[in-house]
C-alpha cells in the first residue's frame, strides 16, 4: 500500500494544502509501525524527519539531568509530532514515546523542504499550519497554568500579582512596552 494525500488530509499542519501539494508531500513519506514503548527520537538526536501520528498516542518528555523523563505533552492521532523538523538541521530537544503501538507516517526533512522551496504556496500553507499549530499549543500552555497557578514567578513577572501591577516583566531588561493591546 502506497502513502497518498489521504494519509495527510486529517494532519493538523497539512490540511490547508490543496489535494496535490498533499500528495507531493505524502509521496515523499513512509509507513512506520511501532510498538508500546519504543523511541521514535530521543532528545539530541539530528531532528531529520517529521511525523504525522496516523493512529496510537505518542508521549513527549523533557530529559533531565538524571535520567528521569519528565512528561510535557500526549500527542495521538492527526497530530504531527517533529516541528523542528522545519527548521534549520539541529536536534530534537524532547524525546518522543509511543504510549500505545503506534503508527506514524515519516517525512524525511529534506523532502518537504524541496517541495517548499520549488513551490512558494507550499511553503506559505505550511509555514501558517505551524504557526496555527504553535499558536493553539501555546494557548493550551497558558491556559494549564492559569488554571494550576503553579507559575506564580512567572505571573508576577508579566503583572499579574497585585502586589507589581503594571504589566511589565522584570527581566532586568529595563521597560517593555506589554502586550500589544497597552501600547
Amino acid at each position: 500500500m502506497g502513502v497518498n494525500a489521504n494519509d495527510i488530509r486529517s494532519c493538523e499542519v497539512f490540511s490547508a494544502l490543496t489535494e496535490l501539494q498533499r500528495e507531493e508531500v505524502a509521496l515523499g513519506g513512509s509507513i512506520s509501525r511501532l510498538n508500546k514503548g519504543e523511541y521514535i527520537f530521543r532528545a539530541g538526536d539530528t531532528a531529520d524527519f517529521l511525523f504525522v501520528i496516523m493512529q496510537g498516542r505518542v508521549g513527549l518528555y523533557a530529559d533531565s539531568h538524571d535520567g528521569v523523563l519528565h512528561p510535557i505533552n500526549i500527542l495521538s492521532n492527526g497530530q504531527l509530532l517533529g516541528i523542528s523538523g522545519f527548521f534549520p538541521l539541529g536536534t530534537w530537544d524532547l524525546t518522543a514515546r509511543c504510549m500505545t503501538d503506534t503508527t506514524t507516517l515519516t517525512i524525511p526533512r529534506r523532502w518537504i523542504l524541496s517541495h517548499m522551496i520549488s513551490d512558494p504556496d507550499l511553503e506559505l500553507r505550511v509555514l501558517q499550519g505551524v504557526l496555527d499549530l504553535e499558536r493553539r499549543r501555546i494557548a493550551d500552555l497558558v491556559a494549564v497554568i492559569t488554571q494550576t497557578k503553579s507559575l506564580d514567578p512567572f505571573e508576577r513577572a508579566f503583572g499579574q500579582d497585585e502586589t507589581r501591577g503594571g504589566g511589565s516583566p522584570d527581566f532586568g531588561l529595563g521597560s517593555w512596552p506589554g502586550p500589544v493591546g497597552d501600547r
